[in-house]
């Protein structure tokens, strides 16, 4: 039955959208901003101006939205004294 078919996808979607909000921060690869910025402490506005410098190699875009790539923002924080 079509219906019913509907209800199993759209009920095993929203379980795997439980398990995706399970996973913990330092365990992902990206990090969306509000995620990056919970896990450095630094500020939204802040990580968006240094997302959009030309030499920012430590983020995606993923459409409109961008992604920071978790070790590759890790490493550009330990090698800068400041941001």
């Amino acid at each position: 039955m079509i219906i019913h078919e509907e209800l199993t996808f759209a009920s095993e979607f929203t379980d795997l959208m439980k398990q995706k909000r399970k996973v913990r921060i330092p365990d992902k690869e990206t990090l969306d901003i509000y995620e990056a910025s919970a896990y450095t402490g630094i500020g939204v506005k802040r990580l968006s101006d240094m997302a959009n410098a030309p030499y920012c190699n430590y983020v995606i875009w993923v459409g409109s939205q961008r992604l920071f790539i978790r070790t590759k923002l890790e490493e550009y924080l330990l090698s800068h004294s400041s941001v």
